[in-house]
């Protein structure tokens, strides 16, 4: 047996295609996270609209002075909740642009002369070894980012695949730069397979 990428490969066994990832994909999170930001800066900036009044000199009503408390503790407040708002953007900003550079570092597709192995996920990590004669189809779709930044995405369904996905839809693969040549290469090695298994006539 010898070992690929961390993948264990039988003896025979020989890798065909692999899907190679796209790095323009991390663009996305990127701009996902300059929008939050620019939207935290924004609110940030506003903070200083809301100014506490400051008493004047010499003698204030009392009913004034009861005013101008609650005015200034009101003006507090929506300064709290705005640098409040102003982080939580920046957070979820941030938060969006590591979930697509770990999604990125941790997609793996690989196809050999027998099966389709690949791994996903980051916190919910799951992976795949599927016989190519199990091999139902591959789809590929594109995004607006990626039609935009040049990547797609691989479904791949199977019988085991589409029982473990939750919406019935097989697993899938994004942020692929080579998706249409790995389509074809399983296709190829499906043909091949049919061919050696169709009795001789």
């Amino acid at each position: 047996m010898t070992q690929y990428e961390g993948i264990w490969l039988n003896d025979g066994e020989e890798v065909i295609c692999k899907l190679r990832k796209s790095m323009l994909a991390a663009l996305s999170g990127v701009i996902g996270f300059v929008i939050f930001l620019i939207l935290g800066i924004v609110i940030f900036a506003t903070t200083g609209v809301f100014r506490v009044s400051t008493p004047t000199t010499g003698e204030v009503p009392v009913e004034a002075e009861e005013m101008m408390q609650t005015v200034n503790r009101t003006v507090r407040t929506f300064r709290i909740m705005n640098i409040a708002y102003g982080c939580s953007l920046i957070f979820i900003g941030a938060l969006i642009l590591l979930c697509v550079l770990l999604s990125l570092a941790h997609v793996k597709l690989i196809l050999t002369n027998r099966r389709v192995i690949g791994s996903r996920g980051v916190f919910s990590r799951s992976n795949i070894d599927i016989p190519i004669s199990k091999v139902d189809a591959i789809n590929i779709s594109r995004s607006l980012f990626g039609a935009i930044l040049g990547y797609q995405s691989v479904q791949v369904l199977s019988p085991s695949t589409t029982a473990m996905s939750r919406r019935g839809k097989g697993a899938m693969f994004r942020y692929a730069k080579n998706a249409t040549e790995f389509k074809n290469a399983v296709l190829q090695v499906i043909d091949q397979l049919e061919k050696k298994e169709k009795p001789a006539q």
